[in-house]
């Protein structure tokens, strides 16, 4: 009796794509035969469990652990609703799980033999269809030995002086990472280094780096205030001893005074990653008011008359609801932004900052066109939101 894994997923996965698992038992002639899958969290209890027959005419079992897992996954966002400098390391964004296969058989079946995969780290993304079969490794990790990428595909980053930005990894080995910080000044001067020592876990990190979230952050070495006056832009990646083990992402500060209006939006982005943007024109501020009625009989009787009133209403509402609508956009912008912006219609979760709070909204954009140089010179996004909380006014 036995029961053996074919195949098992890597040990990074993307929690809402496919996360197969293939097994195999030589009792699967046995009466009634079926295979008894548990899902196990990283403290060996189990979270689901099913029964299935062999999946293929050769006995062997498929089983996609997706639906199981991405019930527990979500976002970490946190520390930056509330800000909170300096590394931290996140507890919702990725999650560890294992499976146990085990045969069951007989007149009345019983389980028998059985066998655990590997831990498996399943990570909140989804990946598209095509680059799910054409890279299926989750290829964003951090490793000391090899340069990954942060969970972000935005391009060169425009950001306010009072925005905050989150920007996260994953790190695959027990390495204390190192945070670098360069300001330039319009011409490409440098003007300051400085860096910030991290914690070492394999799990998924974060830490702030918008201009005022990096003056306010402890330093390792550099003296603050990193970002001033004449700070143009500056660059951020991470290291690992004097390796560098991310990719270089560029804030260019913008400090145009005719802007104060804007509308900043973060969303939960593919890679489990929080990105943010700014939609720098005037929106159209709109509400779309939903009215319940009722009919009421009309007039006032006195003890000597019955008589009609003019003030008095025949149908009435009963109470009203409201939903605050805004139409955002963007501002002039370029090919690499346009495409990039496809990821937040996409997203199933999104933020706006009013008045200095985060408020949850919904897009209702369903359609849209990612423009290119090639098609208009100048361009930009319209994007329709709600918030997501209806506004009630008095019952009558």
């Amino acid at each position: 009796m036995s029961v053996s894994f074919i195949q098992q997923p890597d040990l990074y996965t993307s929690g809402f794509d496919p996360i197969n698992f293939l097994a195999s038992s030589n009792q699967t002639t046995q009466t009634n035969f079926r295979y008894r899958i548990r899902v196990l969290n990283s403290s060996g209890q189990t979270i689901s469990e099913f029964r299935q027959p062999p999946y293929y005419a050769d006995g062997t079992c498929l089983f996609d652990a997706h639906r199981t897992i991405e019930n527990y996954l979500s976002y970490d966002i946190a520390k930056l609703i509330v800000p909170t400098y300096g590394w931290q390391v996140g507890v919702n964004t990725l999650v560890e799980f294992s499976v146990n296969i085990a045969e069951e058989y007989g007149t009345v079946p019983a389980a028998f033999a059985s066998s655990t995969s590997s831990v498996i780290k399943a990570i909140n993304s989804a990946q598209t269809y095509l680059n799910r079969i054409n890279n299926p490794v989750f290829d964003r990790l951090i490793d000391v030995s090899d340069t990954g990428n942060w969970l972000t595909n935005q391009p060169t980053i425009d950001i306010r002086m009072g925005d905050s930005y989150q920007l996260s990894l994953i790190e695959t080995g027990s390495v204390v990472l190192k945070l670098t910080i360069k300001t330039y000044d319009s011409g490409g001067t440098l003007l300051k280094t400085g860096t910030l020592n991290g914690v070492s876990s394999d799990k998924y990190k974060s830490i702030l780096v918008g201009p005022d979230d990096i003056n306010n952050t402890t330093l390792t070495t550099g003296t603050q205030p990193l970002i001033q006056d004449n700070t143009a832009y500056y660059e951020v990646y991470a290291e690992s001893v004097s390796t560098t083990v991310t990719n270089v992402l560029r804030f260019v500060i913008d400090r145009d005074c005719l802007r104060d209006s804007y509308n900043r939006i973060y969303w939960l982005n593919p890679l489990g990653g929080i990105d943010g943007f700014n939609f720098t024109q005037m929106p159209d501020d709109n509400i779309d008011v939903e009215s319940f009625t009722y009919n009421k009989l009309q007039g006032v009787r006195t003890s000597a008359s019955f008589t009609y009133k003019t003030y008095q209403q025949e149908r009435s509402n009963f109470f009203n609801k409201s939903q605050q609508k805004y139409k955002l956009r963007s501002g002039y912008i370029n090919t690499e932004k346009s495409v990039w912006l496809k990821e937040l219609i996409q997203s199933p979760i999104a933020w706006m900052v009013i008045g200095g709070q985060f408020v949850g909204i919904n897009i209702l954009t369903n359609t849209y066109q990612a423009k290119t140089t090639l098609q208009e010179k100048l361009f930009n996004i319209e994007l329709e939101v709600e918030l997501s909380v209806d506004t009630q006014r008095q019952r009558l």
